[in-house]
């Protein structure tokens, strides 16, 4: 990977196609980054926060997943967003929602804060 930088409120979506208990690390990575694994219905179903620069220590799924997103480090907590969260994109149904490819199953995303839904906690709805 080697970037220095993301910009703030961009990430990147790796699409397995199948679901897959997806695995990462930060091998090559210089920046703290959040990981979103989600199914193939756009829901969040684990999230890794602040995953350590260049680590080789495995981040795994909690349960087969379409996709992983990676955000800068700090944006989970940001946002308020929380497994079982909803994920808007089109290789999750939602047409409306720009797709952006630029590397085989990898796709750039933009976070957009929405109104909170009606919950105790705060929660976040995203694309």
């Amino acid at each position: 990977m080697f970037r220095r930088a993301m910009a703030p409120d961009a990430g990147m979506l790796f699409d397995y196609k199948t679901p897959t208990v997806a695995t990462m690390w930060m091998r090559n990575t210089l920046i703290p980054l959040d990981m979103l694994f989600v199914d193939g219905q756009g829901r969040i179903v684990n999230i890794h926060q602040r995953a350590v620069p260049q680590s080789l220590d495995i981040i795994a799924a909690a349960a087969p997943v379409r996709a992983v997103i990676e955000l800068n480090g700090g944006t989970v907590a940001r946002l308020g967003i929380a497994p079982g969260d909803q994920v808007q994109h089109p290789i999750f149904g939602d047409s409306s929602s720009p797709q952006v490819e630029f590397g085989r199953g990898c796709y750039l995303v933009e976070v957009v804060q929405r109104k909170p839904r009606t919950r105790s906690r705060k929660a976040a709805s995203w694309s």
